[in-house]
């Protein structure tokens, strides 16, 4: 009788390193995708709310015959509490039944644009008033948005806020400089 040695079958570790490397680059390649899919979803989030609040501001000034106004001419933004906070600014639209609450913009990316100080994930809500509200120009105001080459005087108001993705939303620039995913709202 013949004895017959039977080779063992596997893989090498040479093999073993190969499959596990491109195991690796798939997976970061889709991490990559997903985190670029989160930051999408949430600015399509932030436009819908935007949008949205801006339904409800022209209904409040249908019925009131003007929109909320700042209290002290600078913007009324959500995200940072050092300004005027949209959610007092905005109380009226609550109070009339326009928006159950002012909406608050999803966390991400907190500081996007090195041009200015606007964050992603803040929402502006600006009128015209600044001079109005600010006769002697004590207050320095640093934002001066204008939305499709439109400015504020020219427009009653103007919402606005950072996409987190590199984007072309709309034309938003701020004291001339253009903030190329920036997305905004005027009537």
């Amino acid at each position: 009788m013949k004895k017959t040695i039977s080779k063992q079958k596997g893989f090498t570790l040479y093999e073993l390193v190969v499959v596990a490397g491109v195991i690796l680059l798939l997976t970061s390649i889709v991490l990559s995708r997903l985190d670029i899919s989160r930051a999408k979803g949430r600015d399509t989030q932030k436009v819908a709310e935007l949008k949205t609040l801006q339904t409800a501001l022209e209904l409040y000034q249908l019925e009131a015959g003007g929109y909320p106004q700042q209290p002290d001419g600078a913007p009324a933004k959500n995200g940072v509490s050092a300004e005027t906070t949209m959610s007092s600014t905005l109380q009226p639209i609550v109070v009339k039944g326009y928006l159950s609450v002012i909406p608050k913009p999803p966390k991400g990316v907190s500081e996007l644009s090195a041009l200015s100080a606007l964050g992603g994930n803040i929402y502006y809500y600006q009128t015209a008033d600044v001079d109005a509200t600010n006769p002697n120009n004590t207050y320095k105001h640093t934002y001066k948005p204008t939305c499709g080459g439109k400015k504020l005087g020219e427009v009653p108001y103007i919402i606005y806020f950072v996409a987190e993705t590199p984007q072309r939303l709309s034309k938003l620039s701020n004291n001339g400089t253009e903030i190329t995913n920036g997305y905004c709202l005027t009537l």
